[in-house]
């Protein structure tokens, strides 16, 4: 009945009719399938031939999951590490990738060794994730290969180490991993564990946007940096409907200030004001990012701190997000509101009992540097 659902809902050797999938998959279901459950959760979380429900899809993920099924396994330990539609839960997440780690999923392994070494983890065992991503990838696993190299550049494994995350990105890259080469391009552009090199930059960027338009907009900023603004507007005005938040607002920016888009004010406005409709977290990725990083080109304390403040006086706010808006104020210039917003941040996130994003107490040298009258700058 599983299977027989499957060709129904690709359309395989029979006309595709959602209808019949979900009622093969719901007899399997009832007959205690392992994996019906799954590819029926599939089917509300996408919303084929029903309407999407995602509070479903997850109980059906759950009872798939429960029964054994690997791929489902898979599924529930990412969502409860992230928080996608579920609320997070690091250790039972760890719990449903081992079970697919011990079933054979490499890729469950990846996402338990990530668990593992999380500042948020109450278990947390950082050499063991280590060793475990290791062993990966040094029997070739490329997904292994681009995670070490995230581990070491924020962090993870003690203090960042820029010149390892850059060996281990080196790597990935080479197996063709998109964003091992947009990170190295990063590398590159702010001279972190290398000699600063903007053609190599832009080489590592063109080759990662090739397979992926997520580093479309550092291609775009590093053209701006160099001062080639039509060629980042070209870049950039390529995809602007499937473009990010943040990507709409370098692109609008771009074009009120440059004046090199066929658009005219009011569009680039509205798209300059793009990350004004998302919801809090992401606000406070767009920014985290406008206000921390160092080229002028990027860096817009003042907007930053307009996207998250009204956020920042909420009983639930997150220490997170008063950290951007003490980043946000020092970056506008404003040093000692940056300083006491800072303090604030930090007993908060004392008061959570949880330790730093990083683990080289980021927190407190964000400060420290506030105190010295200087603005927090990222990478390194």
């Amino acid at each position: 009945m599983n299977n027989l659902g499957l060709l129904y809902l690709a359309g395989e050797g029979v006309k595709q009719d959602y209808a019949k999938a979900r009622d093969l998959f719901e007899r399997a279901t009832a007959a205690s399938s392992p994996y019906a459950p799954c590819n029926l959760g599939e089917m509300y979380l996408a919303g084929q031939g029903v309407a999407k429900d995602e509070k479903r899809a997850v109980a059906l993920f759950t009872k798939s999951a429960d029964l054994g099924n690997m791929v489902c396994q898979v599924h529930m330990g990412e969502r409860l590490a992230e928080g996608i539609g579920i609320e997070i839960d690091l250790k039972q997440a760890y719990l449903y990738l081992d079970r697919a780690a011990q079933q054979g999923s490499t890729h469950a392994k990846v996402v338990s060794a990530m668990i593992l070494m999380s500042p948020d983890y109450a278990e947390r065992d950082a050499e063991r994730g280590r060793r475990l991503l290791e062993d990966l990838a040094n029997a070739g696993d490329a997904e292994s290969e681009f995670r070490l190299g995230f581990a070491y550049e924020v962090g993870r494994l003690g203090r960042r180490d820029a010149v390892s995350a850059r060996k281990w990105y080196e790597r990935a890259a080479a197996h063709g991993i998109s964003d091992a080469q947009g990170e190295l391009g990063m590398f590159y552009a702010y001279g972190m564990g290398v000699n600063r090199d903007f053609d190599a930059a832009a080489n590592w960027l063109e080759k990662a946007t090739a397979g992926t338009e997520d580093y479309n907009v550092e291609l775009a900023r590093l053209y701006m940096h160099r001062g080639d603004f039509k060629r980042a507007a070209d870049l950039l005005g390529k995809n602007v409907d499937g473009m990010s938040s943040l990507g709409k607002h370098v692109y609008g920016r771009l074009c009120l200030e440059q004046m090199v888009c066929s658009m005219n004010r009011a569009q680039a406005q509205a798209l300059f004001d793009a990350p004004l409709l998302l919801e809090p977290n992401k606000k406070n990725n767009v920014a985290w990012f406008l206000a921390v990083f160092p080229t002028a080109d990027s860096a817009d304390g003042v907007y930053a701190a307009r996207l998250i403040e009204p956020y920042t006086a909420k009983r639930d706010a997150s220490w997170k997000w008063v950290g951007t808006l003490a980043a946000a104020y020092a970056r506008s210039g404003d040093i000692p509101r940056a300083i006491t917003t800072q303090k604030r941040a930090n007993e908060m996130q004392r008061a959570a009992n949880k330790q730093s994003a990083s683990s080289d107490g980021a927190p407190e040298a964000m400060l420290q540097t506030y105190q010295t009258g200087k603005p927090w700058e990222l990478p390194y």
